[in-house]
């Protein structure tokens, strides 16, 4: 048996993640939840932004050369 911890961000992947403890192939122990996430600190992430930012960014990938 090995023990992993991993935060899991999104309730809906908990609920998937249910299955796998309904058939006792894995066991949750849950802590309080953080405050709020800080999405700025992952991989992919973008700051907001207005509409017309975004057409913008769109605009100049779809005239890309």
């Amino acid at each position: 048996m090995e023990k992993l911890t991993i935060k899991i961000l999104d309730k809906k992947a908990i609920k998937k993640l249910q299955e796998l403890v309904n058939r006792k192939m894995i066991e949750i122990n849950q802590e309080n939840p953080p405050e709020s996430v800080d999405w700025a600190s992952y991989i992919g992430s973008l700051p907001k932004m207005s509409i017309t930012e975004i057409e913008k960014e769109i605009e100049g990938f779809r005239n890309w050369d």
